[in-house]
């Protein structure tokens, strides 16, 4: 957990790159898990926004894939900060 606080504090402060910051945490936890947390985070974050959009409609919107520098297609929209 230390590593990837230092890690994400060296992003924050421009001292990594974010490939970088991208391929160590990689190294650290794992795709497959990576991809878990991701998905994880994007349900409750949908689940948290359609609770917003019953209460306020919105205009717009649609799927957006994100496609990283790696070429995988692994979303990494949850690292961008």
């Amino acid at each position: 957990m230390y590593v990837l606080i230092t890690l994400t504090s060296a992003f924050q402060e421009k001292r990594i790159p974010r490939q970088e910051l991208i391929r160590r945490v990689r190294q650290l936890v794992g795709d497959k898990l990576l991809v878990s947390l991701i998905t994880s985070y994007q349900a409750k974050e949908v689940e948290g926004s359609s609770r917003a959009k019953q209460a306020t409609p919105q205009v717009g919107g649609g799927n957006h894939v994100n496609h990283n520098e790696t070429g995988d297609n692994m979303d990494d929209s949850v690292l961008h900060g």
